[in-house]
């Protein structure tokens, strides 16, 4: 069975169908929408969450109380981003033995396995 569809053909000297006029009320125009203020760059960096380090003045206190000869002041710098780096492998080597033992607090036994395969304690 074939349908035969009638064609409609719009002209500019015909109205508008009415289905065609009800359908353009229902979608109501939208409104216009504000624009948003760029995003300061400087705020933006403040907000990053920087990771807990050791506080500088104790590095200075440290690494001067041990240091045979004076320290020049750019030298602190590299020397609190080397502990940040030692200190974060630390932490996870004493993870992997404490997950290696099946627990999930960190045990004395870890510490002395670590100071023992540093060679710090025989």
């Amino acid at each position: 069975v074939f349908l035969h569809f009638k064609e409609i053909k719009f002209s500019p000297s015909l109205p508008t169908p009415h289905y065609l006029k009800t359908t353009s009320l229902k979608f109501p125009p939208k409104p216009p929408c504000a624009k948003r203020a760029p995003v300061r760059t400087d705020r933006a960096l403040s907000r990053t969450k920087k990771e807990p380090s050791l506080p500088s003045r104790l590095v200075k206190q440290i690494f001067s109380h041990y240091a045979k000869m004076p320290v020049m002041k750019d030298s602190f710098k590299t020397v609190e981003k080397c502990l940040d780096t030692y200190f974060k492998q630390l932490c996870n080597d004493l993870e992997a033995f404490a997950g290696h033992a099946k627990r999930k607090t960190v045990d004395a036994t870890d510490i002395e396995l670590l100071m023992r395969r540093q060679g710090l304690v025989t």
